[in-house]
């Protein structure tokens, strides 16, 4: 979900972020995706900030075992990744992915 660019903030994830609250949407962003932001060097007051804004989701057997815990999610949704890998196919349709 872009979190690596939303603590910093990110103008282009954070305005997206506050859309998506002020639309009433849940946004939701894996437990295994913590594991690349929370480093030594991060603002820990910010990312707990905009971790209070989001539902960690956990990683269940079954989740791990697809690799994406947006599969869980009810659709339709938005991914927002870095990568340019296509996460529409996986996620059966259901998701409009946006490279951040």
């Amino acid at each position: 979900m872009g979190l690596a660019k939303a603590v910093p903030r990110d103008r282009t994830v954070t305005g997206r972020l506050d859309l998506a609250r002020a639309d009433g949407l849940r946004v939701i962003t894996s437990a295994a995706t913590l594991v690349g932001v929370v480093l030594p060097r991060i603002n820990r007051p910010v990312l707990e900030w905009t971790l209070s804004r989001l539902v960690v989701e956990p990683v269940t057997g079954p989740i791990a075992r697809h690799a994406a815990t947006a599969l869980a999610a009810p659709g339709p949704f938005t991914v927002l990744a870095p990568g340019s890998e296509d996460l529409t196919t996986p996620c059966g349709g259901r998701a409009t992915v946006i490279k951040i």
